[in-house]
């Protein structure tokens, strides 16, 4: 009984250090990952499906989370690698630019103009009640919403409040008012209409974050997100 017993902390024993050496060497251990809502409709599905195929031993563990939340989960080692809505990295995290998001005009499909063709004019909406997001939430994000908006004549007054792209959404498809979204977040919402918006130049970035000392799983999963953002657009407004 004992024998059998140091047999299987032997095996146990070279089991660690197999996992330990594949880690380290980027080809195999566990990856945790947090990702705001619109991610995991693009770019996540692409990303992951090439690093499973590259490195399919990792196991990968992923979760939702704000982009406020990046930071600290990075830095508590709660998370290895996120992706968020454009934040400046704090001391001890690196932020990598993965793709320059134009913003698009979320319509309820009754709305007025939700049918018309060509760029939409962001002031005709500035009467219509709005879903709005906490600035708490993602700074950057709120930001550029109210920037859009200052930059066609009114400061809009939030009707119904949101923490998520996905919840925006969601939010006008209930009807209740419109919004302004990621053009990379607009696609499979029949009941929304999306419009490009007409003399509109306010972007958001959609960034990788991982901690200084990334290791060599993170390393290679930003090194896939940048190549295959710049290689693939994503799926137009619908």
């Amino acid at each position: 009984m004992f024998l059998d017993h140091c047999r299987a902390l032997i095996r146990q024993a070279e089991e660690a250090e197999t996992a330990a050496r594949q880690a380290a060497t980027g080809r195999g251990g566990r990856l945790s990952l947090g990702a705001v809502a619109s991610a995991f409709s693009w770019p996540l599905p692409l990303v992951l499906e090439q690093f499973h195929k590259e490195l399919p031993d990792v196991d990968i563990r992923t979760q939702e989370i704000d982009t406020h939340e990046a930071a600290a989960g990075l830095l508590d080692r709660s998370l290895d690698w996120a992706i968020v809505r454009q934040t400046a990295p704090v001391r001890g995290t690196t932020a990598t630019s993965l793709y320059a998001d134009r913003f698009v005009a979320a319509l309820p499909v009754r709305h007025p103009v939700a049918e018309a063709s060509g760029p939409l004019d962001l002031a005709d909406l500035a009467g219509a009640p709005w879903v709005w997001l906490h600035r708490h939430i993602s700074p950057d994000y709120h930001d550029a919403m109210a920037a859009l908006c200052r930059a066609a004549g009114f400061s809009p007054v939030p009707n119904h409040w949101a923490r998520s792209v996905t919840s925006q959404i969601a939010m006008v498809e209930c009807g209740l008012g419109v919004t302004v979204v990621p053009a990379t977040a607009s696609a499979s919402h029949p009941a929304v209409r999306f419009r490009a918006l007409r003399h509109a130049t306010a972007t958001i970035e959609l960034t990788a974050m991982t901690r200084s000392d990334p290791g060599a799983l993170a390393e290679r999963l930003t090194a896939l997100a940048t190549q295959l953002t710049t290689a693939q657009a994503p799926p137009p407004p619908n």
